[in-house]
């Protein structure tokens, strides 16, 4: 039965993909430029295209399988408060990676919009953001918990420069960081609020982040990022901790008291993630070659770190993997 429901799951949701994306990217360009005018300024052109390409990605791939458990697809409102989070994100991000403001005016900007005095574009419209954000979560108590946790990683992870760190400390930091991120997503769409839920929202976070470690090797050795993934001196070390994280993910989705159907396609649909993670680990594990060791970084080009995904055996290795991570474990 998987055999087959494996390929129809996948197939219908590619059609609807290749239908919608363009669609929603365009939505996406224009709600930016919507902001743009409002604000009299310019979004930068590589948080635009992020921006754009995210929210499209979220809204049809993740956001909406969430809402298919509910027998539905994500609502116009909730749409825009996707739009809303990737403008946010985008933009506090560069605030803090690209020191366009200190840690002391983020935190401000953070704990108390209503009162700070935006002094460019980019301030202007995080704080409006922010505010709309607030405003229009239904449970008001939770998502300032959360984004108190948020923004306290956030903070954190520019530890992340400190060749100090200890490694136990840079898994925590990412787990937190991807899982609280993506949880913040969850209080933009009005689906029942569960703690079954809410575990696979974190821990699917979780992965993404832990995948992006393993994808971004080169990128953060170049910009001198300290992650799991860059510290570790073999792949099976870095494959222990993705794996462990990929456990507890797909656990979280059995947990979930909704019908076996729906849980086997969510499953299926979600599975593409962990998978793509596995895919960076097997290039890892090439380079490793039977050695003990990973050779040094600082002996890798570029080219060896980084993993094409338009490459035919990435994409067959890709499949492969999600084939597996799709079943439902007990």
């Amino acid at each position: 039965m998987y055999l087959v429901y494996y390929p129809y799951v996948l197939f219908v949701f590619l059609f609807r993909l290749l239908l919608n994306f363009r669609r929603v990217q365009q939505e996406g360009s224009s709600f930016l430029r919507s902001l743009e005018q409002a604000f009299d300024g310019t979004f930068s052109a590589k948080m635009s295209k992020e921006a754009i390409k995210r929210q499209g990605i979220q809204q049809l791939y993740i956001n909406d399988s969430f809402a298919q458990l509910c027998g539905r697809i994500t609502y116009r409102e909730e749409q825009r408060r996707n739009k809303l989070y990737f403008v946010l994100s985008g933009l506090y991000d560069d605030m803090l990676d690209q020191k366009e403001a200190s840690v002391a005016d983020v935190d401000r900007m953070f704990r108390d919009p209503a009162s700070f005095k935006a002094r460019n574009f980019n301030e202007q419209v995080l704080i409006h953001v922010h505010l709309t954000l607030l405003n229009a979560v239904s449970d008001k108590k939770s998502y300032q918990a959360l984004l108190n946790d948020m923004h306290a990683v956030q903070l954190e992870s520019l530890q992340q420069f400190d060749p100090n760190i200890e490694n136990d400390h840079l898994i925590s930091i990412a787990r937190r960081k991807g899982g609280y991120s993506l949880l913040m997503c969850r209080h933009y769409l009005e689906l029942p609020v569960a703690k079954y839920t809410d575990d696979v929202w974190y821990h699917l976070g979780a992965v993404i982040q832990l995948s992006n470690d393993v994808f971004d090797l080169y990128k953060d050795l170049q910009e001198g990022i300290y992650t799991y993934a860059n510290r570790a001196t073999s792949y099976q070390a870095i494959q222990e901790v993705y794996e462990q994280e990929v456990t507890a993910l797909r656990k979280s989705i059995v947990a979930m008291p909704v019908p076996y159907f729906k849980k086997l396609r969510f499953s299926i649909l979600l599975s593409l993630i962990p998978a793509l993670g596995l895919v960076a680990l097997d290039n890892l594990q090439r380079l490793q070659a039977g050695s003990v060791q990973l050779p040094a970084w600082r002996n890798l080009s570029r080219k060896a770190l980084i993993v094409d995904m338009e490459k035919p055996k990435n994409l067959f290795s890709l499949m492969v993997h999600a084939f597996r991570l799709g079943r439902l474990i007990s």
